[in-house]
């Protein structure tokens, strides 16, 4: 029995020669007894279990390389959906191929079904058939607003150009919204070709998330220095104003609401823009007046809304942009903003709603204009809800306001100023301010600068509005149902606008005739705007303005009678 236990220990030694064992081996084998029948089954098993452990070991080095193989091949990827888990496949990653198929990869260990998670990048061999790694989602891509959560894993998101649609969350969405931090009506992240949204992005913030926030300076325009004879309406409009910042308890004792609605119409030319920059300039400098800082220390405080920038041919789109503008313009007029000092003050808004018939057109011709009118007729409701509380100037512009919408007409109008062409006080009026700071052609009759404006003035100005034979009719219109064609003069087509870019005009002439004089004639002098070019400029700008007059454009260009459809426009020359 020692024998027998000495020899097997022998066997076992590593360091034990070889023709020793041998020799153990054949001994044993010549010796056949009980004990040495047990002793040589166990030494048979036990190199077979070490065949065995080769084997597993073999085989296992052959997954490893096939794995570092595939790894090293070309891959695909995919996004994590979960974890499939199947007696008959076992278990294996739900993953969203880019083409849009569906695929069920193999997991190869345990440490990588564990760290994944529902949003993920899964990386795959080319033949789709085992997920080798993963890297985190994606941090860019579209943005969508979260309309609501169905259940735990899946929610409803909106986003431009696409309408609604449900689509899965990320583990960090999920995460996210258990916190509490993804509610309904949130921007979030989302992928609609992987149809997964990713995370719930930080709420926007400052001036610079503001889509209709206007980024220009405030306009260089005064009242007193730049337009002549403003209407009525701008002066209620900056009283409102100073009222409301020096004693706003004032206006709510008298139930008055601080939010206003002006309506500006007239043909383009005449001044709404002008007088508008002008407002905007005078409201930006009675507020900084008020609150003792310099108008530079206030941030930004007007808004425009252009057709342009709401109009989109998708479906829905243009009523998704409607109520983001009102949505801005709501959440900057309750926003306060703080001042050099450190005060927080709720300022002023200027809302500007520009040429208002592309978006207010009178209902019945087109379905979807008439819904977005609908909508915006429910957001401009100022009469009560937060707008009618803050001191916001909503003020539209319009060139043709037969054809803006009945409705919106009494909602926007609260105040209307109408601007049209020029009558003889406001032609010298608007004249006097463009010529006041331009270089003159020297008076012998006086020195005096604002003299020899209002002479200039005085010799233009009979030019247009003297006697009939002086100006005759111009322009011969045909309405329905009239017999009778109207006729119209030289004087019916004169807007601010043309006045200025005569008077522009004339001085590039004479600046013209200064600079490129000769030595004599410069050293003579005597340069400077005069009446007879000034004439000439006039009549080449009211003759452009009579060529772009037709059938289409009278009802803006001209001042015609009420319902009136033009059926035909006629120049007319002296002989006629």
């Amino acid at each position: 029995m020692t024998e027998t236990k000495t020899a097997t220990a022998l066997l076992g030694d590593p360091k034990a020669p070889l023709d020793m064992k041998k020799q153990i081996v054949g001994a044993m084998c010549a010796n056949a007894d009980e004990e040495t029948d047990r002793v040589l089954s166990q030494l048979f098993a036990a190199a077979g279990k070490g065949a065995s452990a080769a084997r597993v070991s073999k085989k296992e080095q052959a997954l490893d390389a096939k794995l570092s193989e595939l790894e090293r091949g070309p891959l695909r990827q995919g996004t994590f959906y979960g974890v499939l888990e199947q007696s008959s496949a076992g278990r294996r990653a739900h993953v969203l191929l880019p083409d849009g198929s569906e695929a069920y990869c193999f997991l190869p260990n345990d440490e990588l079904a564990a760290r994944l998670a529902p949003g993920e990048t899964l990386w795959i061999d080319g033949q789709g058939r085992a997920a080798l790694f993963s890297s985190p989602a994606p941090a860019v891509g579209e943005e969508a607003k979260l309309e609501r959560w169905i259940d735990a894993e899946r929610l409803e998101v909106s986003s431009e150009g696409r309408g609604r649609g449900v689509v899965f969350a990320a583990q960090s969405l999920r995460d996210q919204y258990a916190a509490g931090e993804a509610p309904a009506g949130a921007q979030v992240l989302v992928c609609h070709g992987r149809k997964m949204a990713f995370r719930a992005l930080p709420g926007e913030d400052g001036p610079g998330h503001y889509r209709f926030l206007s980024q220009e300076p405030v306009p260089d325009v005064h009242f007193e220095r730049d337009i002549a004879a403003p209407p009525a309406v701008f002066g209620d409009l900056l009283r409102h104003l100073e009222a409301e910042l020096r004693e706003p308890e004032s206006g709510a004792a008298y139930r008055l609401p601080r939010a206003t609605m002006t309506l500006l119409t007239g043909p383009p030319g005449t001044g709404k823009s002008l007088c508008l920059a002008g407002f905007w300039r005078r409201m930006i400098e009675v507020t900084a007046e008020v609150y003792g800082v310099e108008p530079e220390d206030l941030p930004s405080r007007a808004m425009r809304l252009r057709p342009a920038s709401v109009l989109s041919p998708w479906l829905g789109e243009s009523d998704q942009n409607l109520d983001r503008f009102f949505d801005e313009v709501e959440h900057l007029a309750t926003t306060p903003q703080t001042l050099p000092d450190g005060r927080s003050v709720k300022l002023p808004l200027i809302v500007i709603l520009e040429e208002i018939d592309g978006l207010a057109r009178a209902r019945g011709h087109d379905g979807i204009h008439d819904r977005i009118l609908v909508t915006l007729l429910e957001r401009l409701d100022v009469t009560g809800g937060r707008l009618a509380d803050e001191l916001i100037f909503f003020v539209s512009t319009t060139n043709l306001a037969s054809a803006v919408d009945p409705a919106f007409l009494r909602r926007a109008g609260a105040r209307v100023a109408r601007f049209g062409r020029l009558d003889r006080a406001g032609f010298a009026a608007v004249l006097e301010k463009l010529l006041g700071e331009r270089p003159l052609q020297p008076s012998v009759e006086t020195s005096d600068p604002a003299a020899a404006v209002r002479a200039l003035v005085g010799e233009v100005t009979p030019w247009l509005y003297g006697s009939p034979n002086a100006d005759p009719a111009v322009l011969e219109v045909r309405v329905a149902g009239e017999t009778t064609p109207l006729t119209y003069r030289r004087r019916e087509v004169v807007t601010p606008a043309l006045v200025e870019r005569a008077v522009r005009a004339c001085a590039t002439a004479a600046r013209d005739e200064e600079v490129f004089a000769d030595a004599e004639r410069r050293n003579a002098g005597g340069f400077g705007l005069r009446a007879e070019p000034l004439i000439e400029a006039l009549a080449d700008q009211i003759a452009a303005q009579l060529e772009q007059i037709d059938v289409h454009s009278a009802a803006i260009h001209l001042p015609l009678p009420d319902g009136a459809r033009v059926t035909g426009v006629r120049r007319l020359t002296p002989t006629d």
